[in-house]
């Protein structure tokens, strides 16, 4: 007498039952993939492209400190638009601590760098000058 498979049986009623599986084309699931992914690196591309270059950049040129109540700051100041910018300086003491600081208000210009000196007063003698940021205004 044959043996009966009983699994075989059910996977062969399964389409009287339930009607054929439906398959998606290959294609077309390979259509759509690619054309997520390419959106996706596109998205990607520009995002790093537009956020790659900031319209106003900046950084320290030079410092020195005067004496224990003011710091001299040279800042160089990149900008991609013509606008007025702001940047905020300050000056730091050995233990890190901010002992002083300023924003610098720059005038609108034709796009390039500019470099300014500004005078930080300090409520005690500062060892280092930073800046903090530059934002178009």
């Amino acid at each position: 007498m044959p043996r009966r498979d009983p699994a075989a049986a059910a996977r062969a009623a399964m389409p009287e039952r339930y009607g054929p599986p439906r398959r998606f084309p290959r294609s077309v699931l390979v259509a759509v993939v690619a054309a997520v992914a390419t959106a996706g690196l596109g998205w990607l591309l520009w995002a790093a492209t537009v956020n790659a270059t900031p319209d106003v950049a900046g950084g320290v040129a030079d410092y020195r400190v005067v004496s224990e109540a003011r710091t001299d700051v040279t800042i160089e100041v990149r900008r991609r638009v013509s606008d007025p910018v702001s940047c905020e300086v300050y000056a730091q003491a050995a233990d890190t601590s901010v002992v002083g600081e300023r924003s610098v208000a720059l005038a609108a210009d034709a796009p390039g760098t500019t470099t300014t000196t500004v005078s930080i007063a300090t409520i005690r003698r500062a060892v280092t000058a930073r800046l903090r940021s530059c934002t178009v205004e």
